[in-house]
């Protein structure tokens, strides 16, 4: 066996360790503190819960005690990638540089050149486009910058900080630390899921103006929240199997 199968190995066996001890915290849990509601599924650990309220609609397939879990560790989530943005906000203003800085610019050049190339034909295009006529038309036009990315799952639309998504997948994988490849996809899709989750929140915050709320848009993003949700949980409660 070479060194680095030793280090292999070592490394994968240290991984296990901490899975197991970690359900073997919430079974301690458990014995400890036996909910008024039995099922077969994880319990509450012994950190405490988030503040954010459990959202009814995933009762009918996880328990409150996972729930629980799962709110605690969002917000470690949470916690961990604003103290990551902070600290590259105070870096850059510090005047230190990125080890991303020393790659070579030449691919961010090429991209560039593209961008330009695609918004020069897009600008040639839209000198035959007369735009929208009708008032429903122009309604609907109005609103194409509204575009949310919520139902074909979008990951970073305009308004988002893509350096900001790359720290939450950093925490999370730093956290959980994925032995294989499947560990590595429910990571991956758990900080998908909690991405757009969040992002569906932030749209509900626009449905309310000072011209009252629009109701069809806020249950629209509800359902998307909810869906997000559900999807981060099934990503964790498999993770933690």
């Amino acid at each position: 066996m070479t060194s680095r199968q030793a280090r292999r190995e070592r490394r994968a066996a240290e991984r296990k360790a901490k899975k197991v001890a970690r359900k073997a915290d919430l079974h301690a849990t458990a014995e400890s503190a036996a909910p008024a509601r039995v099922l077969p599924t994880l319990t509450v650990p012994r950190t405490p819960p988030r503040p954010k309220s459990i959202n009814p609609e995933l009762l009918d397939e996880f328990t409150p005690e996972f729930l629980a879990y799962a709110n605690s560790t969002l917000e470690r989530i949470e916690a961990s990638v604003a103290a990551k943005m902070q600290n590259a906000s105070s870096s850059r203003h510090n005047g230190f540089v990125s080890q991303d800085a020393s790659m070579p610019a030449q691919p961010l050049a090429q991209e560039t050149k593209q961008a330009k190339t695609r918004r020069e034909v897009n600008r040639a295009n839209a000198q035959f486009s007369t735009g929208p006529r009708t008032p429903t038309g122009k309604c609907n036009s109005s609103r194409n910058s509204l575009k949310h990315g919520l139902a074909s799952g979008t990951l970073i639309i305009p308004s988002e900080d893509p350096a900001a998504f790359e720290s939450l997948l950093e925490s999370l994988l730093a956290d959980h630390q994925p032995a294989n490849t499947t560990e590595e996809l429910l990571v991956h899709q758990m900080a998908q899921s909690f991405w757009l989750g969040q992002r569906a929140l932030r749209f509900q915050n626009d449905c309310f103006t000072d011209d009252g709320v629009d109701e069809k848009r806020l249950a629209l993003f509800l359902r998307y929240q909810t869906t997000h949700e559900r999807a981060f949980h099934k990503a964790l409660s498999a993770l933690l199997r």
